[in-house]
């Protein structure tokens, strides 16, 4: 998974001023994380067989799958914060911007600020695929192994990708207009 970073080094422009966050928080919350889920299901399951087939040939594989599963469990916390938390607060300060007020206004008192957690939970998902990629050898299938670890490692890639474009979206569009607003 590549390093994503905030994009910081130009203001916005006056279109990305005026665009709303409401298509990107559909597309997050309509596409990208039931994509997700699905793919995240069907690794599990997958991933749970390859162990049963392959578990005494290669040691790494069960340190692999326990970090899976653990990833698995902190994406689902991070996309139901987003849905619950994060996104619904986005729609409510862009609502309370339309309407002349100061969506600062609607920042909780105390506490942690919710979009850097955010960010951190993000750069600790891209530090356990880094050690994820280290124990499958970059999703490289060993050879004489199954036809079911090759659909696993392919899942791995695929569920990469679709991580990697779901969180430059997040962060480049959509959570870098609400920092450049100053609504967090």
């Amino acid at each position: 998974m590549k390093k994503i970073e905030r994009n910081t080094r130009r203001p916005l422009s006056a279109v990305e001023q005026s665009r709303s966050l409401t298509p990107l928080i559909e597309n997050a919350v309509g596409e990208y994380h039931p994509a997700i889920r699905r793919q995240l299901a069907w690794l599990k399951q997958t991933f749970a067989m390859v162990i049963q087939i392959h578990d005494h040939e290669y040691p790494d594989l069960v340190p692999a799958y326990l970090l899976f599963l653990h990833m698995s469990d902190d994406l689902e916390k991070h996309m139901v914060k987003e849905e619950s938390v994060i996104f619904p607060y986005l729609v409510r300060a862009e609502r309370h911007a339309g309407q002349g007020a100061d969506p600062s206004t609607l920042k909780g008192r105390g506490g942690d600020d919710p979009l850097q957690i955010i960010l951190w939970e993000h750069e600790a998902t891209q530090q356990d695929w880094a050690e994820l990629k280290k124990l499958t050898s970059g999703f490289v299938r060993p050879k004489g192994a199954c036809g079911y670890m090759e659909a696993l490692y392919w899942g791995l890639q695929r569920l990469e990708r679709v991580l990697n474009e779901h969180l430059e979206s997040e962060v480049n569009d959509l959570y870098r207009q609400v920092f450049e607003k100053g609504w967090l």
